[in-house]
């Protein structure tokens, strides 16, 4: 290709010229398209043996045939004004355009209707967001159409984090006419492990300059993965990934990033679980997944405290809640009684709602422990709006702030024998507002 620019009497001329020749499988005859900036007055040359059709489009939209094309000796020269540029100095120019092509088609795709695992699925805010899902293999399949220009079978595309996509193709539907303006596209996904997936599928018309839809879907696999070393345990459903693991501080990852703990006490020692020394996984008719986690423990400076206690977790996920389910058991396996207690906590907020309405912390100001009670739930508002959900925490115990300004639930305390134990129960689930997250308790409450 040769660019000829056209002589000024002042000043430098500058030219940008970018182009493509297309051919997509169900049109064999091939097009080109180039999109051309310029400070003045242009001419093109490329290589042509006939005389093609030639349109171009300035920045004002309007799409008009090229006057002045020529054809010689195996070249095909075409000039462009500066008024035909426009205030920008931009136009788009497409040579050789098949019959079907609509130059003015300016708006992309639309979706139809659309199908997750053979079950319809809507749109929510303009994202796919389906059912969670107990399969391993995951199907998204959308039927798109376009009124003005075929479907792009090569522009199907998925985009998304931790996840690939075993197959994206487009098929004609039945209802199809040819060229393709309505289609299949069927996304697959093979070997889904447990989790929150979040991704793009995309896929543009054959307009002179295509238009793309790009559809956000956002989906979960229901279940458990347990890590190889058997020291992690994630939990997945409709409200994200629910990380357990030892630890003195970071026990119980929350979609969002807050980490929560439980703090056990029998007589003076504070425990914490140390290592995951058995797990059973069990699977309910009614879809319920659960884990029952066990751990030996360690002080609160980090040292083994064999044959003090040890600590179930027993966690649990529900296909028609975001919640996770927590019942936990500080258990006496020493000799003689001792004086246990058990709670969980240390969540932070920029604030709390509880059924009274909204609430500002005061431990800090007062630097002391304050106990807000038995109110059945409480919202913790996002310190990050926007960057982390807020978080609604329920349960039949007994709430109460750290004067660090952060939330505490506590279990029993009371005098425990040898296997003996203190209990704590609870649900907790990301919520975008108080609303929400009491939407949520009551369904937790209508269950049981």
């Amino acid at each position: 290709m040769r660019v000829r620019r056209a002589a000024l009497p002042v000043g430098l001329a500058v030219l940008f010229l970018c182009g493509r020749t297309h051919a997509e499988p169900t049109e064999p005859m091939a097009y080109s398209r180039y999109l051309i900036r310029a400070t003045s007055a242009v001419t093109v040359t490329l290589p042509s043996k006939a005389t093609p059709s030639c349109h171009y489009r300035s920045d004002a939209g309007v799409w008009t045939p090229v006057p002045d094309v020529h054809v010689r000796d195996g070249r095909l020269t075409l000039q462009l004004s500066t008024s035909q540029l426009g205030p920008d100095a931009e136009a788009a120019i497409v040579i050789n355009r098949p019959p079907w092509m609509v130059l003015t088609d300016t708006a992309p795709p639309r979706l139809r209707e659309a199908t997750v695992n053979g079950m319809p699925c809507n749109t929510i805010d303009g994202v796919l967001r389906p059912q969670p899902l107990a399969a391993k293999d995951v199907v998204i399949r959308l039927r798109v159409q376009d009124a003005d220009n075929p479907l792009s079978p090569s522009s199907v595309h998925w985009t998304g984090e931790g996840l690939t996509c075993s197959s994206c193709i487009l098929s004609p539907s039945e209802q199809s006419p040819q060229p393709m303006k309505e289609g299949l596209l069927t996304a697959t996904f093979r070997d889904v492990r447990p989790g929150l997936y979040r991704g793009s599928i995309s896929i543009t018309d054959q307009a002179a300059w295509p238009n793309k839809l790009s559809l956000p879907v956002t989906f979960s696999v229901i279940g458990i993965d347990v890590s190889a070393d058997k020291q992690r345990v994630t939990l997945s459903n409709s409200g994200g990934e629910y990380v357990f693991q030892p630890d003195l501080a970071k026990q119980l990852l929350l979609p969002g990033g807050t980490w929560a703990k439980l703090t056990s006490r029998m007589g003076s020692t504070w425990l914490y679980p140390r290592r995951i020394t058995d797990v059973q996984i069990r699977k309910e008719p009614n879809g319920t997944q659960g884990a029952l986690i066990t751990t030996d423990v360690q002080d609160i400076k980090g040292k083994e405290a064999p044959g003090l206690a040890l600590i179930e977790y027993d966690l649990s996920i529900r296909p028609d809640t975001p919640a996770l389910l927590v019942t936990t058991r500080s258990t006496v396996i020493s000799e003689g009684p001792q004086r246990t207690s058990a709670n969980w906590g240390w969540l932070p907020a920029a604030y709390y709602v509880t059924p009274e309405g909204k609430q500002e912390w005061r431990g800090l100001a007062r630097n002391e422990y304050i106990t807000i009670g038995k109110i059945g739930w409480l919202w913790l508002a996002p310190k990050a709006p926007g960057k982390q959900p807020g978080l609604v925490w329920a349960s039949e115990s007994s709430f109460g702030e750290s004067r660090f300004n952060t939330m505490l639930l506590y279990g029993t305390d009371k005098t425990c024998k040898t296997a003996d134990y203190v209990e704590v129960k609870f649900a907790i689930a990301p919520a975008d507002s108080a609303e929400e997250g009491q939407a949520i308790v009551d369904r937790l409450n209508a269950r049981r």
